[in-house]
């Protein structure tokens, strides 16, 4: 029998919220209750969450996409299945580092957006030395927790603010923060790191409408403004590291989730419904303009890629790529998205 005291209890209760994608009201009452940082934790609540990490991620990751049977490459060949039939087991291990507790000991303790992340914002080694567990458990906490507004400081702090998986997800978490963190997208781009890319793909294409919606909805030129800069900083960031590795797979979601933004975009005012720019002048707005299309210059990027990408022949290097890219381009319609990107783009020019 596991005996456990009530922080641990909260803290056991808020990491099952995080790994099983529950609605946060099933655990806002824990990340919101008054409570005192223990000394440490027992031998059977830290068991307990070894087990819930080692269990509970698996389902997670299953849950973002990782049954989804798809087409990937490793290594210039092309893969096929869901994540496991594609991928050796010995591949997909993660560990974790006492970060992982840290983390989950200071979200149960924090009430505000005061109280928890002087610590670890104080820490900036604790980032460098977090493992792929800890990375891929503060991006499950960052998403569980997106709509909880007492934690939105949290996101532009060490170790989350330079965790690259957050940032692809929700740059719009680090859209006020005062300093750009460092993002090795390329790291991510082979072995395991790349495996987590493949399974969050649809997670990744789903923050992809999230935050295409969200700037339909300001009105705030400065919010767009601060939101583009961050998207194209992220963007250009991932597009260079995956074209460097030859991963147009892990783009894929981009292409998707734009696909399904710029369909039924005809014009310029659909895009930025909202958005006034009354009291600005010529070059504020053009900036303003510049920032909000973030998304229909990465699909532009990509189709340069697959363009040049129609000109390796069999017997080239990269060839098995080329064909990937080929094909989905093809698959979402990838002509007429780049038209209906470029065409976004041209109508920004002219309002500016």
């Amino acid at each position: 029998m596991r005996v456990v005291s009530q922080f641990e209890n909260d803290l056991l209760r808020i990491l099952q919220g995080v790994v099983s994608r529950a609605p946060i009201d099933q655990f806002r009452s824990q990340l919101v209750r008054k409570q005192l940082r223990p000394k440490c934790l027992g031998r059977d609540a830290v068991e307990l969450i070894e087990q819930s990490l080692a269990a509970g991620l698996v389902m997670r990751m299953t849950r973002s996409g990782a049954w989804q049977s798809g087409r990937h490459l490793r290594a210039g060949r092309l893969v096929q299945g869901n994540l496991w039939q594609r991928t050796p087991p010995h591949e997909l291990g993660l560990s974790f580092s006492a970060a992982s507790i840290d983390l989950l000991v200071d979200l149960t303790v924090t009430q505000n957006c005061d109280s928890m992340p002087s610590r670890v914002a104080n820490s900036n080694q604790a980032a460098i030395d977090c493992t792929l567990g800890d990375r891929v458990l503060q991006y499950c906490i960052a998403h569980a927790t997106a709509e909880l507004p007492l934690l939105s400081e949290w996101y532009r702090q060490e170790p989350l603010i330079s965790n690259e998986l957050i940032a692809l997800a929700m740059p719009d978490r680090y859209a006020a923060a005062e300093a750009f963190a460092v993002l090795d997208f390329e790291a991510w781009m082979t072995g395991t790191k790349a495996i987590m890319l493949e399974a969050l793909q649809p997670e990744f294409g789903e923050s992809m409408l999230r935050l295409g919606h969200l700037k339909s909805q300001l009105a705030d030129p400065g919010q767009v403004e601060q939101l583009g800069i961050h998207e194209d900083r992220v963007f250009n960031a991932y597009l260079t590291a995956a074209r460097k590795q030859r991963r147009p797979d892990l783009c894929q979601f981009i292409l998707v989730a734009g696909n399904q933004l710029l369909s039924n975009t005809t014009s310029v005012r659909q895009w930025f419904p909202c958005l006034d720019v009354s009291k600005l002048n010529v070059s504020q707005r053009a900036a303003t303009y510049r920032s909000g299309a973030s998304l229909p210059r990465a699909i532009c990027q990509i189709g340069d890629w697959h363009r040049e990408s129609r000109s390796i022949g069999y017997f080239d290097e990269g060839y098995v790529e080329s064909q990937w890219l080929k094909s989905c381009w093809e698959q979402v319609g990838g002509n007429q998205l780049r038209q209906q990107a470029e065409r976004v783009l041209k109508e920004l020019d002219v309002q500016a």
